[in-house]
């Protein structure tokens, strides 16, 4: 999933950095559903791009067939720091 974070260039000439806490169930064949941010970065570029992020992502995955769950309830904060940049 990290490999589809992308930092908004407007945010980045702005200085804005943050962490935007991210919530949603991953399911058994790749699908993700209830997906929201449950903590803002205080930026609505950044809390825009970790959900343009988890639509890149999908679908993840699926389980590994050994894997009795048929979903996961994930929370995943999302870091932006200009410092990660360089």
């Amino acid at each position: 999933m990290a490999q589809n974070k992308r930092y908004p260039r407007a945010s980045r000439r702005r200085n804005e950095e943050g962490v935007v806490s991210l919530s949603f169930v991953a399911h058994a064949d790749g699908s993700v559903s209830d997906v929201m941010i449950t903590e803002s970065s205080g930026h609505k570029r950044l809390d825009d791009a970790v959900l343009d992020m988890i639509k890149r992502s999908t679908p993840l995955p699926k389980f590994p067939k050994d894997m009795t769950e048929t979903e996961l309830k994930i929370n995943l904060p999302v870091s932006f720091k200009l410092s990660d940049l360089m």
